[in-house]
């Protein structure tokens, strides 16, 4: 990343907007994105680089809301490439991406950047800005094929994107007795987050964002930015009203419940991208507390067609895992929180296929409630499962992966952008990022 922007110069650096990097576990893709849309609020041009993403490339950076655009990518791209291919730099994919966001960044003048780590932080691409806070949201077991095998381990990987002098702010989910020497070895002022008393990762999150922001706008109030704050990125907690008469599907948050009665043959489908032990937790805590027992607006939707409000809702699971997760940690939190589990197998070369899913759903004893259809296949699975709970009172929470959410949100009929050509990180392959690069430029 260094020789890159040695080559590039200024224009792919920094240097000319002020910038949040932020890190974590779990959350950290939301607290990016409350940042951002906060900012927005407060009438600042802010771009948005996050990862991975669901169903474009594009989506990986945006400006105020807007991803960058094809022909953006097409004008900024070749530069890169050739430093790349000129001075035998061998960049990987997310190397070329985050230096490409730079560019981008530069290009449309922005006044703030966010910038989500990748993975880890300290050996991370997005670790090249020299931002104004950084921000650690949580720590806990994830990718410990890479990053350690300990939560102490871990964290001294995300404790690399503290810099010199430059505060960072921590979630209350973090081993402070590791990243607070860190940050005071090297005179960084140390920010942490008391714990909220609440089981919702997005209670943590708000909190977290709003002190990462109050470190430059020490006046900013919650209540200035609390539609911001509250905003979600896709795929966090987030709940559809599907239709099976008209395939249609809406977002739950923005129904009026005057319009869901006039709906019928409807399931509920609860999208996340909660991948590891404690993100699963969470999620079926937040299960918990939105059904058991059923708030008054659940009552209202179930009412709609089931008549019956007393009996909370059965939870059918679709899910599939990578095989750098503890897999036996999160089938335990997912089958106890389920009446019902499908195993399906993302398009990722990460993913772990069906068939060892259910042979690890064995071996732990957790096989009773768990079963594959379709072969695994996630659109054919998704389809069959809304189908056959059309008449019972069920709710259909997909989850595991960021790469089953595109087939997941095909199935339902979600708008979305997909792009023709599969642009993501290829973990087994051993060629160069820049080769996949360069012939994707040639194509376009």
């Amino acid at each position: 990343m260094q020789d890159l922007q040695k080559y590039l110069g200024s224009s792919h650096s920094n240097e000319a907007f002020r910038t949040f990097h932020v890190g974590g576990t779990n959350g950290k893709g939301s607290v990016c994105w409350k940042i951002a849309k906060s900012l927005e609020s407060q009438g600042y041009r802010v771009g948005l680089f996050a990862s991975p993403h669901i169903s474009s490339f594009r989506e990986r950076m945006s400006v105020n809301g807007s991803p960058i655009s094809e022909d953006d990518v097409e004008a900024l791209l070749p530069d890169i490439v050739d430093a790349c291919i000129n001075h035998d730099i061998p960049a990987t994919f997310f190397e070329l991406t985050t230096i490409l966001s730079l560019g981008f960044f530069n290009a449309k003048e922005v006044d703030f950047a966010v910038y989500e780590v990748g993975l880890g932080g300290r050996l991370d691409s997005t670790n090249i800005i020299t931002p104004d806070v950084s921000v650690i949201t949580s720590v806990s077991l994830d990718h410990t094929n890479i990053l350690g095998d300990t939560v102490e381990e871990i964290a001294t990987e995300k404790g690399g994107i503290i810099k010199p002098g430059i505060p960072v702010v921590t979630g209350p989910n973090v081993p402070h007795h590791v990243l607070k020497p860190m940050a005071e070895k090297i005179k960084s002022p140390y920010v942490e987050v008391k714990t909220t008393g609440s089981q919702d990762f997005n209670d943590e999150n708000k909190q977290i964002a709003l002190t990462a922001l109050n470190q430059i706008f020490p006046d900013l109030t919650r209540d200035s930015v609390e539609d911001a704050l509250e905003s979600l990125p896709p795929c966090r907690f987030q709940r559809f009203l599907h239709s099976i008469e008209t395939g249609s599907s809406k977002e739950i948050d923005s129904i009026h419940f005057d319009d869901v009665q006039r709906c019928s043959s409807t399931v509920e489908v609860v999208l996340d991208v909660a991948h590891n032990p404690d993100a699963f937790s969470r999620l079926f805590s937040k299960l918990r507390a939105q059904y058991f027992p059923l708030p008054e607006t659940a009552q209202k939707m179930i009412a709609v067609h089931k008549d019956d409000t007393k009996t909370p809702p059965k939870i059918i699971t679709i899910i599939g895992l990578a095989a750098s997760k503890d897999i036996g940690k999160c089938l335990k939190i997912v089958v106890e929180g389920s009446d019902e589990v499908y195993f399906v197998r993302a398009r990722s070369d990460r993913a772990l296929d069906v068939s060892e899913l259910a042979v690890m759903a064995s071996n732990y004893n957790l096989e009773d409630k768990c079963q594959v259809i379709r072969d695994g296949d996630v659109m054919s699975t998704v389809k069959d499962v809304i189908n056959n709970v059309r008449d019972q009172k069920s709710i259909v929470v997909a989850c595991g992966s960021f790469f089953l959410m595109k087939e997941v949100r095909t199935v339902l009929n979600i708008p979305q952008a997909i792009d023709d050509y599969d642009l993501n990180e290829r973990f087994s392959d051993n060629f160069l990022a820049t080769e996949q690069a360069a012939d994707s430029n040639a194509k376009a």
